[in-house]
């Protein structure tokens, strides 16, 4: 509890440092999954990746700053995750209107984000007016734990980013 408000409390000053408003009005949801020793309880297989492990779901708000995080067993679904997660976030951040996701979030998601009036946008189609390009990289999804991270708005966390180019 004490952790969930510091990091409110950093995570608004953060954003008014910025000229952001206080509250977000839009956040990012991905998953990675993560192996684990075959001993470890709690954990599972993400068939579409062939990782024994666990799954840890993040959400962060445009400018990268968390909003919520759940660890699962890797064999849980990213559409059931996205639905807690969006329920969790739209009762602690009322003010958010917009959520991009990718391809593993479509199943429940959509209606569950429509009905908690939270539009909805996937990183796998091509953007359309009034979409931000920020949000993609070559068409492939580079959210908060993945992509490329010359070009992604979030670094990857698997290897260190080069050097950016000097004007």
């Amino acid at each position: 509890m004490a952790f969930a408000q510091l990091n409110g409390l950093l995570r608004e000053l953060v954003r008014r440092k910025a000229g952001r408003t206080a509250q977000p009005s839009a956040c990012v949801i991905d998953a990675q999954s993560v192996k684990t020793s075959t001993s470890a309880a709690g954990q599972g297989t993400d068939a579409a990746k062939k990782i024994v492990g666990r799954k840890r779901s993040v959400v962060t708000d445009t400018p990268r700053l968390l909003l919520a995080v759940l660890v699962t067993a890797a064999s849980v679904q990213e559409s059931a995750v996205g639905t807690h997660l969006i329920d969790q976030v739209a009762a602690a951040h009322p003010t958010i209107r917009q959520v991009w996701v990718d391809g593993g979030y479509r199943q429940h998601l959509v209606e569950h984000a429509a009905a908690l009036g939270i539009d909805w946008k996937s990183s796998n189609v091509p953007p359309g007016p009034g979409d931000s390009p920020r949000f993609r990289n070559a068409g492939r999804w580079s959210g908060p734990t993945g992509g490329s991270c010359s070009t992604a708005v979030w670094p990857a966390t698997t290897r260190p980013c080069p050097p950016a180019p000097k004007p």
